[in-house]
């Protein structure tokens, strides 16, 4: 898609703490030649870069004849995956997230975590399928990504964060108690 630029003000992009210093050195004119690119109002039709030599994919071989014919053997791969797959890059993207929301405006809410406490033991589990799971046993501890049972004492805080890509995240807290 030429006709639209490199850069787009897409949410999930401007949570990225870089984002802002970026806009505003681009607002100041104080970005080099290679960075600036990344703003132009328009892109090159098609772009090859040699990843090895140029990993940063400043010089755009697209146009240069001596990869013309590893330029046709990539668009010929890439429009047989268009003809099996469809082309989700033409959609725009909050079409898309609709889709995966099931037409609705707001994501769907991770479900909270199954929590289980025996034997000193806690284990964690999450009904919503490809869920993270994360625990802490303070509010001022860093969160745990969860990866089996973990010890644990009657008394104990626990917080438990289930969270799975495009969804709305569920935190919960309890204080632990014996279930006997």
């Amino acid at each position: 898609m030429p006709e639209k630029p490199n850069y787009q003000n897409i949410r999930f992009r401007l949570q990225n703490p870089l984002m802002p210093h970026l806009l505003k050195l681009h607002q100041e004119g104080k970005l080099n030649e290679n960075q600036a690119r990344w703003f132009a109002s328009s892109k090159p039709v098609e772009e090859l870069y040699d990843t090895q030599s140029d990993p940063y994919e400043f010089k755009n071989l697209a146009s240069d004849p001596a990869f013309a014919e590893k330029l046709a053997e990539l668009r010929k791969a890439h429009e047989q995956w268009i003809a099996d797959y469809g082309d989700f890059g033409a959609v725009n993207e909050m079409e898309m997230v609709r889709t995966w929301w099931k037409g609705n405006d707001t994501p769907p809410v991770t479900a909270e975590a199954e929590i289980g406490f025996s034997n000193g033991k806690i284990t964690l589990t999450c009904p919503t399928p490809s869920a993270l799971i994360g625990w802490r046993k303070s509010s001022r501890e860093s969160w745990k990504l969860y990866t089996g049972p973990f010890e644990a004492t009657t008394g104990d805080s626990l917080y438990v964060n289930t969270h799975r890509i495009g969804y709305e995240a569920v935190e919960v807290s309890i204080k632990l108690r014996n279930r006997d």
